[in-house]
């Protein structure tokens, strides 16, 4: 990202656990398969639970000869999603980093963005979520965790959160095309959109997810 990082990594790696929204980085030289996989592993040892699942975009770094040798390796399932929202969880962390990212470097006076993104990614997991009953992601750190989550949705009474399903995605796409048909107004209280946003030094993850509420216009910040 800075030409004058004395590390010269030019990406980072960020996989995020869906449970618990626990956000994990390393940062990269170049993407072939032999760098990409050997973080893959030394992300995936840093779980507290066994990981069954592992989904990404359809990149090829994580398609190699080496990364499907450490899937079965671990036996873990590999799978691929495409679409406007094939990893959404994973996009809307990236754009967390990054924009946390950008302010750490603006107040510190640094480009070395390579020696300071895990303070960056620790605070973010320090931070208490509603979904996880206001623990933070960095309390979740085993199977058992789940227990202390249900116990604390019960103290302050809330439900488990549910995520859209596939078939409720695609309702809401045929909705939304069919409104834009008849000039039919397109949103209405609890539905989400993206803003495109102009794409600058961090473009990449910056469309933002926004939740717009009836008679009110939308934001993002």
């Amino acid at each position: 990202m800075f030409e004058d990082d004395p590390t010269k990594a030019k990406y980072f790696l960020l996989l995020i656990d869906v449970y618990s929204n626990k956000i994990f980085v390393e940062v990269l030289l170049n993407k072939d398969a032999p760098t990409v996989a050997a973080a893959l592993e030394k992300i995936f040892t840093r779980f507290g639970a066994p990981i069954y699942v592992f989904q990404t975009d359809q990149g090829s770094e994580f398609q190699n000869r080496l990364c499907q040798k450490l899937y079965k390796k671990l036996r873990i399932v590999f799978r691929t999603k495409r679409g406007l929202n094939k990893s959404s969880f994973a996009e809307s962390a990236i754009f967390r980093v990054k924009r946390k990212l950008y302010i750490y470097l603006r107040t510190f006076l640094t480009k070395h963005w390579s020696e300071n993104i895990q303070k960056v990614v620790e605070s973010l997991n320090n931070i208490p979520l509603k979904r996880l009953g206001y623990l933070t992601p960095n309390s979740i750190k085993n199977v058992t965790s789940s227990v202390l989550v249900d116990k604390s949705l019960k103290e302050h009474d809330l439900s488990v959160p549910k995520d859209v399903t596939y078939d409720q995605q695609q309702k809401n796409q045929l909705k939304y095309e069919s409104a834009t048909k008849s000039n039919q107004s397109l949103l209405n209280k609890g539905d989400y959109v993206y803003l495109k946003l102009e794409k600058e030094a961090f473009g990449k993850s910056f469309d933002i997810q926004v939740r717009c509420f009836k008679n009110l216009p939308c934001y993002s910040y």
